[in-house]
């Protein structure tokens, strides 16, 4: 039976920390040139098109959900140089997160294990070719070849900032809340880190954000990035920080790393405000702020607050 597609969220490798792989969507290693991303896409698409020969009805909606739901956003973050640079940033921060909070990592595919015991990046990028070769060709396997290359890029950004590998490490399954340095070490049960290690980890949060906020007031976007991807390193569980994130994103012109700055700060906090309205208005909504466009300039009752959320936006 084929299964509907899980968006672009799976539970091996990067997707299990709560990012979405997009790499691994593609079929494609972190180290690929610009120029392949665009022919890969159009490979996928004229694989997943609604009407390839053979596709029952259910199968042409399923393919078109898939293309929909991870394909094109995948591409549209990797095929735009300036998205994928950072996105590929906060994928390799979160690497920089897992090796500091000490997280234990056993994948669970034989390729994965192999490039963890002796890292190699041409052995890297053939697994991974070898794999997208049939990444597409089933529809009920799309799901398990993402996850296998899923887990080789996560076991590539980690090797690529000095992850040690331990052949005696038992087996553990990450959990998101193991990204946190302070969580991590508690729950594994292990002396837990000094208490004043702790509070000067989060009096330097507490900092970045608030000078991270205030840079985005300013509208200091270049500055403001460098202060929050700082804070977000520090503690990755602040929708206020993620949803910052995004503003700056939006700023930049960066719609879709915004985008996911903005929904991960809504999975983190379904009520995060900021979150919600700026996701509101790059979705093409009306946000709740800016019902009433058209009576802006006719009272000044009506004018946003100074502070307002979309006070933000650049000009």
């Amino acid at each position: 039976m084929v299964h509907q597609p899980r968006r672009s969220r799976i539970d091996r490798g990067v997707g299990q920390y709560g990012f979405n792989d997009y790499y691994a969507v593609l079929g494609l290693p972190i180290t690929v040139h610009m120029s392949v991303v665009r022919k890969r896409y159009i490979a996928i698409v004229k694989r997943l098109h609604p009407d390839v020969f053979g596709f029952s009805p259910h199968e042409k909606e399923l393919a078109n959900q898939y293309l929909s739901k991870m394909v094109n956003p995948a591409y549209n973050v990797l095929n735009q140089e300036r998205e994928r640079t950072e996105y590929t940033a906060i994928l390799r921060l979160l690497a920089k997160r897992l090796i500091k909070g000490k997280q234990i990592v056993t994948p669970k595919a034989d390729v994965a294990k192999k490039l963890l015991r002796s890292p190699n990046t041409m052995y890297y990028e053939q697994a991974i070719t070898a794999i997208a070769e049939k990444q597409y060709d089933r529809l009920e396997r799309i799901i398990d070849s993402i996850a296998l290359i899923s887990e080789l890029n996560l076991v590539y950004l980690l090797t690529q900032e000095g992850y040690q590998h331990q052949e005696v490490a038992p087996l553990m399954t990450p959990q998101p809340e193991t990204v946190s340095v302070r969580t991590s070490v508690r729950a594994a049960g292990s002396p837990s880190p000094a208490p004043s290690s702790n509070a000067d980890d989060t009096a330097a949060f507490r900092q970045l954000l608030r000078k991270g906020e205030e840079l985005v007031q300013q509208k200091q976007w270049s500055m403001a990035l460098k202060e929050l991807r700082a804070a977000v390193q520090l503690d990755d569980k602040s929708s206020r920080c993620h949803a910052l994130l995004g503003v700056v994103y939006v700023n930049q012109k960066l719609a879709g790393m915004a985008k996911n700055s903005f929904q991960r700060a809504i999975q983190l906090n379904p009520k995060e405000p900021l979150a919600l309205e700026y996701l509101a208005s790059l979705n093409g909504q009306v946000p709740s702020a800016a019902k009433k466009p058209g009576t802006s300039s006719a009272s000044p009752k009506t004018e946003p607050k100074k502070g307002g959320f979309f006070g933000w936006l650049g000009k």
